[in-house]
């Protein structure tokens, strides 16, 4: 059950993101603005390169384990084991689903949509934001780590926005799945 307006306010803008990424996906007009952000970044690239790497999925996995020891099962730990369980599960099934190719630009033999990047460093801080603080720290982070995805030509934005609103749907199901326990 959704108890608090937070929660409402992050399901409605995660449910939002996704439909306009699905509709950017059918749309098809993101080649241009990821070609031309690549060319306009390319000074950035060692650093898009290291953000993306922290956000590598066995990144989000070990952080996640940490926390669940740290934490001791229970709370945060567990929110964001099982939230990041709950993405990749997600991303995957998605990406296997749509199969849609990465940009020109960006040589992989994995599909584009959604961006497990994306997905999988929400899912796995999010459950962390509580203060403003925190969540200025964290939401830097995850929209670096966008940034970054996008000015490395790895995916285009509505990867990045679907990666997102993945990571935060499953972020939400299990703490309203902890609080049905």
């Amino acid at each position: 059950m959704i108890t608090s307006k937070a929660e409402i306010v992050e399901l409605a803008i995660s449910v939002s993101l996704l439909s306009l990424s699905a509709t950017l996906l059918n749309l098809n007009v993101e080649s241009d603005l990821v070609n031309t952000m690549y060319f306009k970044t390319i000074f950035f690239h060692p650093l898009f390169s290291v953000i993306s790497l922290l956000s590598e999925f066995y990144i989000c996995i070990i952080l996640s384990i940490a926390f669940f020891v740290y934490y001791r099962g229970r709370g945060k730990g567990r929110a964001s084991l099982f939230g990041l369980i709950l993405a990749l599960a997600i991303t995957y099934l998605a990406k296997e689903a749509i199969s849609r190719p990465r940009p020109e630009l960006f040589y992989s033999s994995h599909d584009s949509f959604p961006s497990g990047h994306l997905s999988g460093i929400t899912s796995t801080f999010r459950p962390f934001i509580n203060s403003r603080l925190k969540a200025l720290l964290f939401t830097s982070l995850i929209i670096l780590v966008g940034v970054s995805r996008i000015g490395l030509g790895a995916h285009y934005p509505s990867d990045v926005l679907a990666g997102f609103s993945i990571g935060l749907l499953s972020s939400l199901s299990v703490r309203i799945l902890m609080r049905l326990k």
